[in-house]
């Protein structure tokens, strides 16, 4: 998965301080999952998804950038919420953007 591969490479850039590069990896890997083909809500596409789109959050916000796209937004929002409940540390991370998406989509709040 092309899309998984710019995640890893947004991550390193990330964690060395490269943060203007890790934005653009992170948002090439968005156009990827953007193309009519992709199954956003599949397993892979979604998890990639969501890591791609709140690590695009993230950094916008650091460097004072525009954030996701909206659909990025929906589509990560619509996947986190259609996750099992568990004890996963990465799942309840994942989870952990509901409010902050909700927020940004104009959903109304999870009950």
């Amino acid at each position: 998965l092309k899309a998984s591969s710019r995640l890893g490479r947004a991550y390193r850039l990330s964690n060395k301080g490269r943060k203007k590069e890790a934005i653009v990896a992170a948002r090439e890997g968005l156009a990827i999952l953007s193309n009519p083909f992709v199954e956003r809500q599949n397993v892979a596409e979604g998890s990639a998804l969501v890591c791609l789109t709140t690590l695009v959050e993230e950094l916008s916000s650091e460097l004072n950038q525009p954030g996701a796209a909206i659909n990025d937004l929906k589509d990560s929002l619509k996947f986190i919420k259609q996750l099992p409940e568990t004890t996963s540390p990465e799942l309840q991370n994942m989870k952990s953007w509901v409010p902050y998406l909700e927020t940004k989509t104009g959903n109304a709040p999870s009950v």
